[in-house]
């Protein structure tokens, strides 16, 4: 669980420009960037927020089929931004109910305080301002709105030191207690967010990690519980997963999909087991002719291959030689007036 909570501090610090500052140990994250539109399913309304002169206007735009393009629009005093999770931009705040929606205030990390905006969606109002003693950024919202995760930063000047905890709106209060995966060791683990996905139910946040020392996984968060596991994923994918994305793929499994959009790896929602897929890492590699070696005396036209490619080269010399010859010979006659 370490290695989420310190992916998620860098992940946050590493959106935008802020990707070499935050990186690097010196220092924790100078900027709160903003998120994508955010959207629950079955809400039926996508969440934008925009700041102007010091105030914060958050405008809910309908996509349901019989309501499609609907608009509402509320403002809020104070610069507030759907907050980001991942270095792609992935957004969160929205409850999985769509009727709780929590926005992060727009500055520097203040280590003094952080305070956070909750707004109502049916209709679109603010409920209320969480204020909290130190610096937090958030990581999701519980199904029912009920609960906010945050990313609670311990060090002015090491982003490493940070722990993962739950905000209960309805009583107001924050859980002493850390969120860890209970089988994670606490060796220190470094990596970015790179993407973040919602299970089927939106009830499981699953964010992919990449550049630990231990190489990639994919933290899954449960919100309606407040339980985490880190699921490692194969070392061929330590280099590779940054330009990588998540996907809820058939049977609501968790896919891990390559440049190429093939799986490169899957995971299953209920087991966390991680299946490989290497065909997914290249188009070549899923035909088999490329990829089989003949053995030693079969007659598969390996032999014939080899002297093809001996013929060719010898033409090459061949050609060259005889191109090069009278080129040489003018220069030689150019060169003799005597």
């Amino acid at each position: 669980m370490r290695r989420f909570a310190m992916a998620a501090v860098i992940s946050i610090a590493a959106i935008g420009a802020a990707v070499p500052a935050a990186l690097g140990a010196s220092g924790p994250a100078p900027f709160v960037t903003r998120g994508k539109p955010v959207q629950a399913p079955g809400a039926g309304a996508t969440y934008t927020a925009r700041t102007e002169r010091g105030a914060t206007t958050v405008k809910t735009i309908v996509t349901r089929t019989d309501r499609r393009g609907e608009k509402t629009r509320g403002t809020i005093p104070g610069d507030w931004a759907i907050p980001a999770v991942a270095s792609d931009r992935s957004s969160t705040g929205l409850s999985a109910d769509g009727g709780t929606l929590v926005l992060d205030r727009i500055g520097p990390v203040d280590y003094q305080r952080t305070q956070l905006a909750v707004l109502s969606t049916h209709p679109l109002a603010l409920r209320q301002v969480v204020d909290l003693p130190g610096a937090f950024s958030i990581d999701a919202v519980a199904p029912n709105g009920s609960r906010i995760y945050l990313v609670q930063y311990l060090s002015r000047s090491d982003v490493t030191r940070y722990a993962v905890r739950a905000y209960d709106l309805r009583a107001g209060r924050l859980d002493p207690n850390p969120i860890v995966d209970p089988r994670e060791h606490e060796g220190q683990m470094r990596g970015q967010a790179i993407t973040r996905v919602m299970g089927p139910d939106w009830r499981w946040a699953y964010t992919l990690y990449g550049g630990g020392e231990n190489g990639a996984f994919i933290h899954a968060l449960d919100t309606a519980q407040g339980r985490a596991r880190c699921i490692d994923l194969p070392h061929f994918l330590a280099r590779s997963v940054f330009n990588d994305s998540l996907r809820v793929g058939a049977t609501g499994r968790i896919d891990v999909v390559g440049k190429f959009v093939r799986p490169v790896a899957s995971v299953n929602p209920r087991t966390f087991a991680v299946q490989p897929h290497r065909a997914g890492l290249h188009p070549m590699v899923t035909k088999p002719a490329l990829n089989r070696r003949p053995s030693p005396g079969s007659n598969d036209g390996g032999g014939t291959s080899w002297l093809l490619l001996a013929l060719g080269a010898g033409l090459i010399l061949a050609a060259a030689s005889f191109w090069g010859m009278p080129k040489l010979h003018r220069r030689r006659l150019a060169g003799s007036d005597d």
